[in-house]
């Protein structure tokens, strides 16, 4: 049987599918919600910017665009189909100090301490499993800068009646799964800010934002180190 991090690999993978590299329209940067408001603000002053389990988002395509000063800002993601269609994307857009990697916790492991002075994890922490989850916390924690911001974004939080809704199915109180594989963990707001909070980050501030209409609000959660 599969480990649960290869089944999620290879779910994002397919989700991701094989999208073409394109040369990325400015006017799709400009931000025009609270998460991306939030990728503006506290990547302005950043010289180093980690967005961690990156997908296909523009998160860092922002962050270029708002700052002009940008030295590094690094993706990773263990899709393939996510990381060609990103990093192919920001060569087609001359985004010179953006890139992205094939990766996961590995990869993670090998970037310098207190490297990034803002680091992004939005909803990978909720879809992996708890034992990765508290080796991934740590090891972003290591490489945030001191006095450096850490967004953590997560998806909006189900009960068992609500999350059955979605087809998704209760493997113990937390976990969720979907067509027989692990999908999601679900718990309130409290565990999200204790994770790092516990290792002395301080939360700054919390946001939410529903990727569409009719859909609960992802949970936004801003820590400083």
């Amino acid at each position: 049987m599969k480990e649960i991090k290869d089944q999620v690999k290879e779910f994002w993978n397919k989700a991701y599918g094989d999208n073409t590299p394109v040369a990325i329209d400015k006017k799709y940067l400009i931000p025009s919600n609270t998460f991306d408001k939030d990728i503006e603000e506290f990547s302005k002053n950043s010289s180093h910017i980690l967005d961690y389990g990156c997908g296909i988002t523009f998160n860092l395509y922002i962050a270029y665009e708002t700052n002009k000063n940008l030295v590094e800002a690094l993706g990773i993601d263990p899709s393939t189909n996510a990381v060609a269609f990103a990093e192919g994307s920001a060569r087609l857009s001359n985004f010179n100090t953006v890139h992205y990697l094939v990766g996961d916790i590995d990869e993670l492991k090998k970037l310098p301490d207190n490297k990034y002075d803002f680091v992004i994890c939005s909803n990978v922490l909720d879809c992996i499993d708890e034992t990765s989850r508290n080796e991934t916390v740590t090891e972003l924690y290591r490489v945030l800068k001191k006095d450096g911001y850490f967004l953590l974004k997560v998806n909006f939080y189900l009960d068992k009646k609500t999350a059955s809704q979605y087809k998704l199915f209760p493997l113990d109180e937390h976990n969720y799964s979907q067509d027989g594989l692990f999908r999601i963990s679900f718990y309130k707001d409290d565990y999200w800010v204790s994770l790092f909070t516990k290792l002395g980050l301080v939360l700054y501030r919390s946001d939410s934002f529903s990727r569409r209409e009719g859909l609960p609000a992802d949970r936004i959660f801003i820590f400083k180190k």
